[in-house]
């Protein structure tokens, strides 16, 4: 999966200057640390309405899965500023779990996956954590801007989740949901390259 798919979609869209922290192991622990955060689950509302599931409806697979894609790479962050992520680079976890949205939204927004993928890409570019480079049609990563994206939209899930806020749900989704044109085109380019 990363190098036959992962690695060539990241040198079709991710800034050159960028590309050497796309890296196997960074991949590894992003997807170790998604079954981590999948796991943790936040069951019942702390206003007794019942189940998050139940009050989140039909937004909750959605909004779960955007929480454990966004919790495994704050995990990640908290991880390195305790100092245990030994001698890597938290960036190459940041560029990496960006170019990991950029194949798994192949899947389209009517998937789950694929809706949450979009609302955090969406909630990351708003912040200026992801920028475009119109002439080059590559994406760079800001450091300090992803960090603070990463910690806002993981709040704003969490609170969600405990106040079995379905109307906030419904917002986050039917604002940022939407695949956008420059995204589009990446994907375009994408496809021309014949990536699997």
């Amino acid at each position: 999966k990363f190098d036959k798919i992962l690695y060539p979609i990241a040198e079709q869209v991710i800034d050159d200057s960028q590309l050497s922290h796309v890296k196997f192991e960074a991949f590894f622990e992003n997807n170790l640390f998604y079954e981590i955060a999948d796991g943790l689950k936040i069951n019942m509302t702390l206003n007794n309405q019942g189940s998050v599931k139940d009050a989140l409806k039909d937004s909750y697979n959605t909004i779960n899965a955007m929480k454990a894609d966004v919790l495994r790479i704050l995990f990640l962050t908290k991880v390195d500023e305790m100092g245990m992520h030994d001698d890597k680079e938290l960036m190459d976890n940041y560029v990496t779990f960006v170019c990991d949205i950029f194949r798994s939204v192949r899947f389209g927004t009517g998937h789950y996956q694929g809706e949450g993928n979009m609302v955090t890409f969406n909630h990351f570019v708003e912040k200026g954590a992801i920028t475009l480079n119109e002439e080059t049609g590559k994406y760079k990563i800001d450091f300090d801007k992803m960090k603070a994206a990463l910690e806002e939209l993981a709040n704003t899930i969490l609170v969600m989740e405990c106040d079995g806020n379905y109307e906030a749900a419904q917002e986050i989704i039917s604002e940022k949901g939407k695949l956008p044109e420059s995204l589009v085109k990446a994907l375009e380019t994408i496809s021309k390259a014949g990536i699997p």
